[in-house]
């Protein structure tokens, strides 16, 4: 029921900040369902068996993988997961070009703000030369003599 849930829900797409919501509301959902027995279930216990799920199937992949040529019985569950597996790495594999993506743009800034620094550097470098000049030509004070 767990799996059904959560496949509906897919509370590990939502945006960081809302994700424990999101496994509040598959829990509130199982707890509220007849079949479901567990009365104590929180978005806590939900997302930590999830999760636990999800590591044996990784697990029982890889030992699949490994194993060729036997053929397996192919459950409710089984399908479940490889289903939510898949959408689960999509989700990661989205995150992690986010998180690169917005370190270059970052970077890309930043380079933007050494380039404006630099150039008001040079900038100011020559307002200084050619106050430096006019003060040696003009002779020095603008004071006018009595």
């Amino acid at each position: 029921m767990l799996l059904r849930q959560v496949s509906l829900e897919l509370p590990f797409l939502a945006r960081r900040g809302l994700i424990m919501d999101k496994w509040t509301a598959v829990a509130r959902a199982l707890v509220a369902s007849d079949e479901f027995t567990r009365t104590d279930l929180d978005a806590k216990k939900a997302n930590n068996r999830f999760n636990a799920l999800v590591g044996s199937h990784r697990k029982h992949n890889k030992d699949s993988e490994r194993a060729s040529g036997v053929s397996e019985e192919v459950s409710e569950k089984v399908l479940l997961l490889d289903d939510l597996l898949a959408v689960l790495d999509d989700a990661k594999d989205e995150e992690a070009k986010r998180v690169v993506s917005t370190k270059k743009a970052n970077e890309h800034i930043e380079n933007l703000g050494s380039i404006v620094r630099d150039e008001a550097m040079m900038s100011l470098g020559k307002r200084k030369q050619a106050c430096d000049v006019e003060g040696a030509v003009g002779g020095g004070s603008n004071k006018g003599s009595k």
